[in-house]
């Protein structure tokens, strides 16, 4: 955006692949150790500034702050196919209001 110097976030949706399954209970547990692991650092690093589960364990979503879509694939095409995403580029309300003033 114009004058915006914020990075761009995105919203990523997230849940386990239904068609790939695992061997067993300890081949997912440690797949689910390896994402937990990996998501904890993002927050810690900031580039993840939400993360939430569903309930039922089988997904959940983010909130990833990067400078392109393409980062973002990269950051989450290593947990592929196991887990499928959807990312969507979300706008700060500043944002909206902004692109708002230039359209009817």
């Amino acid at each position: 955006m114009k004058g915006d110097c914020k990075m761009p976030k995105f919203l990523v949706r997230w849940h386990m692949n239904p068609k790939e399954s695992f061997k067993d209970a300890e081949e997912r547990r440690k797949f689910e150790v390896q994402v937990m692991s990996a998501t904890k650092a993002a927050l810690l690093a900031g580039l993840m500034k939400d993360w939430g589960g569903y309930a039922d364990g089988n997904g959940g979503y983010f909130i990833y702050e990067s400078p392109s879509e393409a980062d973002v694939f990269a950051a989450i095409r290593i947990w592929m196919p196991q887990m499928n995403f959807e990312v969507r580029e979300v706008l700060t309300i500043e944002q909206f209001i902004e692109l708002r003033k230039g359209g009817s």
